[in-house]
């Protein structure tokens, strides 16, 4: 990981500590640390590892999930134009696009999922509408009769 990122998790956890208005005395103590623990992690002296990210949020309150969105907050992007598309195309079908939450992570199976679902929803409404010659009648399809004459 490169150095400017490890700084940059260094100094959310020396932020979080700071705005607990606790001291590091009484958070080394709380964690059984020695004295100046904190200080030689804050100031570079000591490696930042995970375990810190773990005790610390033992000691504070927070979870690591809750410190990397922290460190690394969701940036929202206005839509590209291949998105307005397919907004465009969803908003004619009358199927309501779903939009995910800001900061919200899929991971590949949860982006499959979810694409999954609109899809067959997607299919599910157009399946249930009449179009062409067809239409359903009961359940059932039923082929229109034509008029006399065709």
């Amino acid at each position: 990981m490169p150095d400017e990122e490890i700084e940059r998790l260094r100094k959310a956890l020396q932020a979080l500590v700071e705005g607990s208005g606790r001291s590091q005395r009484d958070i080394e103590r709380e964690l059984e640390l020695g004295h100046g623990y904190l200080n030689h992690l804050f100031s570079g002296r000591m490696e930042l590892k995970f375990k810190h990210v773990l005790l610390l949020g033992r000691a504070l309150g927070f979870t690591p999930s809750e410190f990397f969105r922290r460190a690394y907050p969701p940036v929202s992007h206005a839509p590209d134009w291949p998105a307005q598309e397919i907004e465009g195309a969803f908003a004619e079908t009358g199927v309501p696009l779903r939009r995910p939450t800001a900061g919200l992570a899929l991971d590949p199976d949860g982006l499959k999922e979810l694409v999954r679902e609109i899809l067959t929803e997607l299919l599910l409404e157009i399946g249930s509408r009449p179009h062409g010659r067809e239409r359903r009648r009961g359940g059932k399809q039923v082929q229109r009769s034509r008029k006399p004459g065709n």
